[in-house]
């Protein structure tokens, strides 16, 4: 405590640390009045918001924030996501983003939304082959079971066609087909595009595999990817770039897979009756 020219007792820290204690000193007393910190400053909350270094993700908060909350808390919600938690709390998207782990696969994210859902809610990409891609008919756009909610890409994809259909595109399905490099097929008058789609439940980090990112290469200006975030929300927005592959620079990802011989697995195997 220190005494101001008027002889009052007020608190004579400069900075947000305090004896080492877990919190900060958000409010104090000084000759110029009560001076509060900036809690946009990242040090005053960084403690807070990455415990032990680690974002804290974002489905396993929501889901503890909105099922503890009064009516008069927030808003009454039957589903809530991240759009609607932005909002309730005055973030930017952009914000929530860098403030949370919003990573659907993230480990508490994944296991909240599958234990919701009673599935997995990752994408599953088929990995191409690597060879040119012998063309074929287009296939028909496929039907998506009702009733799940797991996102295998799919859905997105068909909301992406659906789209394009709205702005008179014709499109036919290439998903199925292996070597494409993409998952759909549009044609307009003249004009043709090659659409690969990349969706999440939260923000969409597209990555493309090699045959995906060889395909942008190759066709440059007429391949577009089409990323459709907050996927099976009410606050689902689709957005497109053209030329990914001209316009973008990659980071490339490591992938490691544990491959098990054929012979070892198979003279272990059993029967499901045995299961």
């Amino acid at each position: 405590m220190q005494a101001d020219p008027e002889g009052r007792h007020v608190c004579g820290l400069r900075d947000t640390a305090y004896r080492g204690d877990e919190h900060s000193i958000w409010l104090r007393m000084t000759a110029a009045g009560y001076q509060r910190v900036d809690l946009d400053t990242p040090s005053v909350y960084r403690d807070y918001l990455e415990p032990k270094g680690e974002r804290i993700p974002i489905f396993p908060l929501i889901a503890v924030l909105y099922v503890s909350a009064t009516h008069d808390s927030y808003p009454t919600r039957y589903t809530v996501g991240i759009p609607d938690f932005a909002g309730d709390f005055g973030f930017a998207l952009e914000q929530v983003q860098d403030l949370f782990e919003c990573d659907p696969e993230q480990n508490d994210n994944a296991a909240l939304i599958a234990a919701i859902q009673g599935g997995v809610p990752a994408e599953i990409h088929l990995v191409a082959e690597p060879a040119a891609p012998t063309l074929k008919p287009g296939a028909s756009l496929p039907v998506i079971a009702p009733a799940k909610e797991i996102n295998d890409g799919v859905g997105a994809e068909l909301v992406v066609a659906a789209e394009l259909m709205k702005h008179g595109w014709t499109v036919v399905y290439r998903g199925n087909q292996r070597g494409f490099g993409y998952d759909l097929e549009a044609t307009r008058e003249a004009a043709v595009t090659r659409i690969e789609v990349k969706s999440s439940y939260g923000f969409t980090t597209p990555e493309l595999t090699q045959a995906e990112w060889e395909a942008a290469q190759l066709y440059g200006d007429e391949y577009i990817l089409a990323v459709v975030d907050f996927y099976g929300g009410d606050q689902q927005v689709c957005w497109y770039l053209r030329n990914p592959a001209a316009c973008v620079v990659p980071v490339e990802v490591a992938q490691v897979a544990f491959r098990l011989p054929r012979a070892d697995v198979r003279q272990l195997s059993t029967e499901a009756e045995f299961l």
